[in-house]
Parts: C-alpha cells; structure tokens; sequence
C-alpha cells in the first residue's frame, strides 16, 4: 500500500512542520492515519519533505502511551507486527477530523497542547527547495 498520496503529498506541503504551533487543537486538520497490529495509530498533522525524499512528520500516536512526537516515513516503512509481520497501513477512509477529536477519543483529560514540536527538529533539516 501506497502510504502517501498525491492528495496527502499536497496536504503536507502545505502543512509544514511547526506551521500550526500557534493553533489551537480544534483548528489543526488530521491530514492521515497510519495503523497496524490493531494497537498502533498515529495521526499525522504536520510534514516536511527532506532533501533525501523523506518525510518527517509531527504525530499524536497512540499505543501504549499516548504522546507528541516525530517519526520519519521510512520508519514507518520498517515497522512489521507480528506475528504475521504485516505493514503498517493507511486509514484509507479516515472521516474528516481535527486534532482535537483525536485527542477526545485517544488523549485524556492531562493533555495540554501546546504546539507540540519534533524531538530531533534540528538534526534533520527540510528540503529548502520546498
């Protein structure tokens, strides 16, 4: 499965990393979903394409503790769950959401957005080109 889209691709672009820091949860758009295993979800908010073709993303995610944080779409390229060592995968028909309804559903009351940024946003630069 194709994890991004030309549709998502578009999305991102226009969404890069640290461009909703000063919104609020129930502005910021969930622009995709990535499962797999049935325990993991992450809702990606934020991209920027790197130099490399990478991606990076900002993503609320969800398994055994619900938190902020950054991932690389190659990562996610590597993940396998067992026992089967199936992908992760695309919500392909994921309902237009906000962060703040994710947070609802998976986050709980001790969380405080506060424009939750990439742990490692200085080591890896955007594409400037972009």
């Amino acid at each position: 499965m194709k994890l991004i889209t030309k549709e998502i691709e578009k999305k991102l672009l226009a969404t890069p990393v640290n461009s909703t820091r000063d919104k609020s949860p129930e502005d910021i758009p969930v622009i995709v979903k990535f499962f797999g295993g049935g325990q993991y979800s992450c809702f990606v908010y934020e991209g920027d394409k790197l130099e490399n073709g990478d991606w990076l993303f900002s993503i609320f995610g969800c398994m055994h503790e619900n938190e902020f944080g950054s991932i690389l779409l190659s990562e996610l390229e590597t993940v396998h769950f067992p026992p089967f060592g199936l992908p992760i995968e695309r919500d392909m028909y994921l309902p237009k959401m906000t962060l703040d309804d994710v947070l609802a559903e998976y986050g709980s009351s001790h969380y405080k957005f506060n424009g939750a940024r990439p742990m490692n946003e200085q080591k890896i630069k955007p594409n400037s080109n972009d």
